[in-house]
């Protein structure tokens, strides 16, 4: 799933022991081979196609498939592409902090210092105690 306005990548590994290959994407529905930045590896016999979509539109949306063509066979993967035009709202409402809020914030942390340094005290007492007894 993907947003209208988002850019988005698709990308197609190859690993083929057949090289040259061809890389080539489709959307169907279309019978226009689409534009991709296409690099070969030849040491490691790789080769990778990305096919960007600036500012996607929902008409963007749709199965693309990546065609890899050598000279012993062709295959091919497909994928299916949705953009929505609905965008995640978030409040907009000025977010502020009641004095009521800051009192409660104020009372937990005063309850949090309190119990902690108790629990310091008690502790040391505990080991201040163990030594006097030994």
């Amino acid at each position: 799933m993907a947003w209208c306005g988002q850019n988005i990548t698709l990308s197609c590994n190859v690993e083929s022991a057949f090289f040259p290959v061809t890389i080539t994407w489709l959307k169907h529905g279309s019978n226009e081979g689409l534009h991709s930045e296409v690099s070969t590896d030849t040491e490691y016999i790789s080769s990778e196609s990305i096919l960007r979509i600036s500012n996607a539109k929902e008409s963007d949306s749709g199965a693309y498939s990546c065609v890899v063509t050598s000279t012993v066979d062709t295959v091919n993967k497909t994928l299916i592409l949705k953009v929505s035009n609905t965008t995640m709202d978030f409040p907009t409402k000025n977010l502020t902090a009641t004095p009521w809020l800051w009192a409660t914030f104020g009372l937990l942390l005063l309850i949090l210092v309190v119990v902690g340094t108790s629990v310091y005290f008690y502790q040391k007492s505990k080991v201040i105690n163990g030594i006097r007894n030994f």
